[in-house]
Order: C-alpha cells, then structure tokens, then sequence
C-alpha cells in the first residue's frame, strides 16, 4: 500500500485520539521498533483492513487514555471489561 493512500486513515485516527484524550498520540510501525512487547501498554487491540488490501492495524493505549476516551464519549462507568471491550468493537 502506498503511503498517500492510507496518511488520510492515519490522520483521521490521530485527529480523532488527540481531540478526546491529553495523552499524546503515537503513530508508528511496530516492526521498525526494537521488540513490539516494549511497545504495548495496558490493553492493545486489532482493527483487521479488507478490500483490495488485507492486513491489521494494531491499537495499543493506556489505562487513563482509554478512560478518557470513555469519559469523552458520556461512558461513567469505566471497569477494565469494558474497556477491553471497548478495544475489541474498534
């Protein structure tokens, strides 16, 4: 895939994330990075991509991020369950 035709998605998620939590968003790919488990945080997630290109976007995020993000979207209740569930309907 070439680089133009997936920065609209990236910056769409970096948007998106940026607006709803003070966290600072990453943006990187895991495979250029020393060893990927010194990467994840509390709770990582896959988005899986179809079409005429197949393959996986990785979402890993902090406890706070993810009860921000929560919060931002009116959730009061923000127990590890659900935001793991939160991760998995990405």
């Amino acid at each position: 895939m070439l680089e133009d035709e997936i920065s609209l998605f990236i910056n769409c998620l970096d948007h998106y994330f940026t607006k709803r939590s003070p966290e600072k968003v990453v943006i990187e790919s895991p495979y250029l990075t020393e060893s990927v488990v010194e990467k994840l945080l509390d709770f990582t997630g896959s988005i899986g991509i179809s079409g005429q290109y197949t393959g996986n976007i990785f979402f890993t995020a902090s406890d706070i991020f993810l009860e921000n993000l929560m919060r931002a979207h009116g959730q009061s209740q923000c127990d590890p369950s659900l935001k793991q569930d939160l991760l998995e309907r990405l």
